[in-house]
């Protein structure tokens, strides 16, 4: 996940991380390589930027003002406990969490029944309303893609 602000700095990054996914893919001669490359163009221009490659190093400060946040903000239930998004939850204790981003792993969960109590139906009622009200009329039980009961393993 990248945000780049409109002053200098976040210029300044842009176009380093483009020159880096740049000599990757030629590096590779395959520019179909994208989704293999993004991760470490993303590491090796935070690299250039932080001047360190050890990533408990990369703060705000050695950082040059870009903030280095950990996985737990973008990726709050591993893969492993991704069965977590479709039960019930205190959604107050969970809005009280700096989360930026709720990764379901849809490849692995898009069988699961979705209820308005669970923790993906509060996150869709906070930030989706007008897709929840959609589906949440729907005898009341939010279906998945294909309405399928199943879940996956």
């Amino acid at each position: 996940m990248f945000a780049f602000s409109k002053n200098k700095a976040g210029r300044s990054l842009a176009h380093e991380a483009l020159r880096i996914l740049l000599l990757e893919l030629e590096g590779h001669g395959r520019h179909d390589l994208w989704s293999y490359s993004g991760s470490s163009v993303i590491f090796d221009l935070l690299v250039y930027w932080c001047a360190t490659n050890d990533v408990e190093r990369m703060t705000s400060l050695k950082c040059k003002d870009l903030a280095v946040h950990g996985p737990e903000l973008f990726y709050p239930i591993s893969f492993h406990d991704r069965k977590e998004y479709f039960k019930i939850v205190d959604w107050e204790n969970w809005k009280k969490k700096l989360i930026y981003t709720y990764f379901i792993w849809y490849r692995f969960t898009k069988y699961n029944i979705i209820t308005p109590g669970s923790l993906y139906g509060r996150v869709a009622n906070e930030y989706c309303p007008m897709t929840y009200q959609r589906f949440s009329s729907m005898s009341g039980i939010w279906y998945s893609e294909y309405g399928n009961m199943q879940e996956t393993v």
